[in-house]
């Protein structure tokens, strides 16, 4: 279950931006996942614990930055004849696009780093709009 979601520390950095989409758990003080059928966000701020936040899986985080902020992830595969030569992640906006650069070439093949990094983009993008 714990690779379908967002690590804790992607998922605290969400909970400045007001994340709110119901849950099927929750990271606690140590950033364990806690599984529970719905959780919300009114749910862990009524735990009155600052460093518990919503544990999203990936695909509700991309659908909150899509639909509040506007931003999508798009990936696009470069072929050969007979195989995949690498893959290009992009965040689009009505703004422009950006290319997502990863240090290790090897790292866009991987599903968990790449869903990771694209997240820490919009975050920090976000987060750079709002000062």
């Amino acid at each position: 279950m714990e690779k379908y979601l967002t690590p804790y520390n992607l998922a605290f950095q969400l909970k400045s931006l007001d994340f709110d989409d119901m849950c099927f758990g929750f990271y606690n003080i140590k950033g364990t996942f806690i599984s529970d059928y719905k959780i919300t966000k009114q749910m862990v701020d009524n735990l009155n614990i600052k460093q518990c936040c919503l544990a999203p899986t990936y695909e509700q985080v991309f659908s909150f930055f899509e639909t509040k902020y506007g931003y999508y992830v798009d990936k696009r595969i470069i072929m050969s004849v007979n195989e995949v030569v690498g893959i290009n992640y992009f965040i689009k906006h009505i703004s422009g696009v950006m290319q997502i650069r990863f240090d290790n070439p090897y790292d866009e093949f991987d599903p968990i780093i790449t869903k990771n990094k694209c997240i820490q983009q919009l975050l920090d993008i976000v987060k750079n709009n709002e000062q």
